[in-house]
């Protein structure tokens, strides 16, 4: 089967790019121009001598004269490339027989002209360096025309995933308020093993904790999906090796860094459309309202009763399939200039809009719905509820409207002075609805049936807003380039849940829910100064400091969401009775998710200093050497010293070998540190997290959390053949070894009749605590990750203006769990090691993500016209998701490997001002394998969350409009 779909894959593409091709050479009628104009710098409007210009897919290059000046003969309608050292890289779309081009220092400092494509506020000047003879850990640029070319990636995500073979993510879903985050892996490790920077500085986390995540329960990762492809000039790339070093905690797999656009003077405009056309938008239903207290004082009740209500969770055309998606993008930049007409600055802006409909691949539930000694008459009450159908849960994509506002800005201050300021950041509002698990009329712990007859369908509302801003100043002291910035970045989730009630408050139940509000915060100041010194053939060196200032708050939820008047004698609430004891077994607080206790509220601060030194030293032509060293210490933890060393030699002018040796470290987040919860699930069975602080964690043995350390090890190669220009191979190996990784422990739960000392321990601190579970956050887990990875890039010329553009890539990745450390409380038991860190958990870190993924991807252009393949493999892999009928205790399915193909094409007219672009993503509707009938849940999760997803293809449609020079 493998070797079908990949067979299917070569000669669907061979069939697709022979028949253009085929097309290119009956329209080989264009006409060549000389096309001629100056090349000026921004900074200062003089003339640029020695800049190289070619003419994009040929190979034809010229250079300017010393008045900047230069001539080149090109097809109207072709695209210019301007590129110089020191300076960015601009591509120009021929229009009129002159083009002046304005090209910008990388660096911001005219003193040097040596290129920097480093973002600002890191900590190593030259390591990125486009002339230096960087390390193996050198940065991999993303740039805008590949990130405008990928347009049948959907988010950001989606975009990494499909141009890099070791970046992998996948939805969450049944996950409560983790739905609204993507879980991602790099390098084999999870979301908070590396960074995600907005032009250098960290994104804000998410404020809720991720106890569903995909490999290990309580990691962190910011809302990637959040920052609009329309906002972003490109994307760096800075792989494992001395990132944990140059940017602390949390960069051991890698640094992923967003760059905004700085683009003036033009407004681009986009419109994205698509849907699931195999899904069902809307559905009818009967819905009861149930009894609402409707006065001020809740002393007055209005009855129930029954309404037909349309069920469309965010898809807005009945017959247009699901997971329908809409995206609106606008971005435009105004120059600055001071009183002589020259050119100081920018302010770019970008605004947003997304509205995604839900998507459902649930399955037909089977099991009993109301009467379950009588299938017979279950059956009847089934049909004339509407069929089964009725009592079904939403499995896929939640449904959300995103709105978001970025800015990026800079500005020369003094004309005769280097200083700059500059500022940039970003809003994102994000409002959505996901949903749990359908309340049948059979569970009456669950359910009151005379407010809802046929049960109901608990919803979670978010409310997300996410929001980082960062303003400096960069200048020179003396012969040190200087960077003084300011980060503020914060996260706040405000739940509610709707559809539901309180079981314990009886007829008088509230159907909606405040249920409680997450918060986190982060002020970092940072300061950074560097230097070339003219040692040997060069030696670079920065050293510089920041300090932050991070918040966490958890804040309750109303007393009716998560009380249990159950346990007392009469309902009170604001002063007026309204109900008497009922059915002890009868659940209390909101149904799906919860509301916060007062004694789970947090409020926590904590505060970090670091110290760093990076340096590279060319030792000769071809030897090249770096170093880096950091000091961090927290005000709860102890100081942190890490370092790396990296060494690159050039055995000719195509092939240079890299090798580093690093080590990093992960501090324990306040999330992970202070999260606890509580949670009642009916017959006596209270489950909590208490928090890694609390005195119970102490009884029971569970240590201080402490920082996660690596040690890692990089060697590769690049190959680039002056011969075949546009050649370029890049292999890397590497292996990183993960100490004390933080997890949320399996149950500790109580056993009838326990035999040894260990358990009788254990369940005499149940009983003290009224508990029947506990868990905890623990360093517990030694890790290693081994991998390869190999990326292609080739860039074929044809004729004038058509051309094909390769770029392949395969990794290999192979986590291992080398040891766990449990406590002493467990003993030697298998039974309570099992279940202090069950398979499941084990498959979750060693199996979840495909070994094997392979990428090729295949553009082709022709004038106006240009069409898009996507081949993405992905190996066999092993899930066991806690919402499946796997328990925790088994290794969960295994599924089969797949290749999944992405199809678009596209039409640009009146030169470059107007696009159309239509295209498929999973264009065969490939889908995992599904679940053995027996572990679906009665049939209601056919899949498991993997990373090529199970939504089926989606087709789209996407208009571009271009205005301005």
């Amino acid at each position: 089967m493998m070797y079908y779909k990949i067979s299917r894959s070569l000669f669907f593409s061979l069939l697709c790019f022979g028949g253009i091709t085929s097309l290119h050479a009956q329209n080989n009628t264009n006409t060549r121009n000389a096309i001629s104009g100056y090349v000026t710098s921004f900074e200062d409007g003089f003339s640029i001598p020695k800049v190289s210009v070619s003419v994009q897919w040929e190979d034809y290059t010229v250079s300017t004269d010393k008045r900047g000046k230069y001539t080149i003969e090109a097809v109207k309608g072709s695209v210019l490339i301007f590129s110089a050292s020191g300076r960015e890289l601009k591509k120009v779309l021929v229009k009129y027989p002159q083009h002046n081009v304005t090209l910008r220092l990388l660096n911001k400092n005219p003193k040097s002209l040596k290129a920097q494509r480093i973002p600002p506020q890191t900590t190593d000047k030259s390591s990125t360096s486009k002339d230096a003879k960087a390390p193996i850990n050198e940065w991999h640029i993303v740039s805008s025309e590949e990130i405008a070319s990928t347009y049948t990636s959907v988010d950001l995500t989606d975009l990494l995933t499909d141009l890099d073979p070791s970046f992998q993510s996948n939805i969450n879903t049944l996950s409560d308020a983790s739905d609204f985050t993507t879980s991602a892996h790099l390098r084999g490790l999870g979301q908070d093993h590396f960074l995600v920077l907005l032009h250098g500085a960290r994104l804000p986390v998410p404020a809720v904790t991720d106890v569903f995540a995909g490999t290990v329960s309580g990691v962190l990762a910011p809302d990637m999906n959040g920052i609009p492809l329309a906002a972003l000039e490109r994307i760096d790339f800075l792989k494992g090796g001395d990132a944990s070093t140059r940017y602390g905690s949390g960069a051991i797999a890698g640094v992923i860094d967003l760059r905004l656009k700085e683009e003036t003077d033009r407004l681009s405009l986009s419109v994205f459309t698509g849907s699931y056309p195999e899904g069902r938008a809307n559905s009818e239903q009967t819905e009861y309202t149930p009894g609402t207290l409707t006065t001020g004082d809740r002393s007055q009740y209005t009855p129930a009763r029954a309404y037909q209500k349309t069920v469309d969770h965010g898809n807005y055309l009945s017959n247009g399939g699901d997971g329908q998606t809409s995206k609106i993008n606008a971005n435009y930049g105004i120059p600055f200039s001071d009183d002589d007409g020259k050119k100081t600055g920018f302010a770019n802006f970008t605004l947003s809009h997304m509205h995604q409909g839900r998507t459902n691949r649930t399955g037909t539930y089977s099991g009993k719905v109301r009467y379950l000694d009588d299938p017979e008459q279950d059956e009847l009450f089934i049909k004339a509820s509407g069929g089964r159908d009725r009592f079904g849960i939403v499995l896929g994509r939640v449904a959300f409207q995103n709105t978001g506002l970025f800015v990026n800005l800079e500005n020369k201050l003094y004309h005769d002075h280097d200083v700059v300021f500059y500022a940039f950041g970003g809003l994102n509002v994000n409002q959505g609805t996901t949903t749990g698990f359908y309340r049948l009329p059979s569970q009456d712990d669950r359910v009151n049936k005379d407010l809802f007859p046929l049960g109901y369908l608990p919803e979670l509302h978010t409310s997300i807003i996410n929001r980082i801003t960062t303003t400096g100043l960069r200048s020179t002291l003396g012969m040190w380039d200087m960077d003084l910035s300011y980060t503020y970045g914060a996260s706040t989730y405000d739940l509610e849940v709707k559809n539901s009630l309180n079981r314990s408050m009886g007829d008088r139940s509230l159907l909606e829910f405040e249920v409680g509000s997450f918060k986190t915060s982060q002020h970092t100041f940072r300061f950074n100064f560097a230097q070339e010194f003219p040692i040997l053939d060069g030696f670079q060196l920065s050293i510089g400091s920041d300090y932050k200032i991070d918040y966490y708050t958890i804040s309750k939820g109303e007393e009716a969401s998560y009380t249990d008047y159950t346990i007392i004698d009469t309902i009170n609430i604001k002063d007026h009775t309204i109900g008497k004891k009922k059915v002890e077994s009868w659940l209390g607080g909101s149904q799906l998710y919860p509301g916060i206790r007062p004694d789970n509220e947090v409020a926590k601060q904590r505060n970090g200093a670091s110290f760093y030194a990076t340096g590279t030293l060319n030792l000769t032509k071809k030897w090249t050497a770096s170093s880096a060293v950091r000091y961090t210490h927290f005000s709860d933890l102890a100081g942190i010293i890490t370092g790396s060393l990296g060494v690159s030699y050039d055995l000719s002018k195509e092939l240079s070998i890299q090798t580093s040796w690093n080590t990093g470290f992960k501090a324990p987040s306040l999330q992970q540190m202070h999260y606890s919860v509580s949670i009642d699930h009916g017959d006596s069975d209270r489950e909590e997290t208490p928090s890694n602080t609390s005195s119970l964690a102490r009884l029971i043995g569970i240590d201080k959390l402490r920082p996660e350390r690596s040690i890692g090890f990089d060697i590769g190669f690049t190959y680039q053949p002056i011969e075949i220009k546009r050649l370029r191979i890049v292999v890397k190996g590497f292996t990183t070894h993960l100490s004390d990784r933080i997890i949320q422990t399996g149950d500790f739960v109580k056993v009838e009749d326990p035999t040894s000392s260990s358990q009788k321990e254990i369940n005499q601190i149940l009983e003290q605590s009224n508990l029947n579970r506990l868990n905890f956050f623990t360093n517990a887990v030694d890790l290693r990750s081994a991998g390869l990875e190999v990326s292609l890039s080739y860039k074929l010329p044809l004729y004038d203006r058509s051309g094909l553009h390769f770029r392949m890539g395969y990794s290999y990745i192979d986590n291992y769990v080398v040891k766990v450390h449990y406590p002493s409380i467990i003993g030697e038991s298998e039974t309570r090691r099992g279940n202090f860190y069950t398979q499941r958990a084990r498959v979750s870190t060693e199996e979840v993500q495909a070994r094997n993924k392979g990428l090729l991807n295949i553009s082709y252009h022709l004038g106006g016209f240009s069409a898009l393949l996507k081949n993405s493999f992905y190996g066999a892999l092993t899930a066991n998701h806690e919402s499946s009928g796997y328990k925790s205790s088994q290794r969960g399915l295994r599924l089969s490997s797949q290749s999944v193909q992405d199809l678009a094409l596209s039409y640009t007219f009146s030169e470059n001002v107007f696009k159309i672009s239509v295209g498929a993503n999973n264009l065969f509707n490939t889908k995992p394998n599904q679940l053995p009938s027996e572990k679906t849940r009665e049939g209601r999760i056919p899949y498991l969350s993997v990373q090529q997803g199970f939504m089926g293809r989606f087709v789209f449609m996407k208009l571009d409009l271009n205005l301005g020079t």
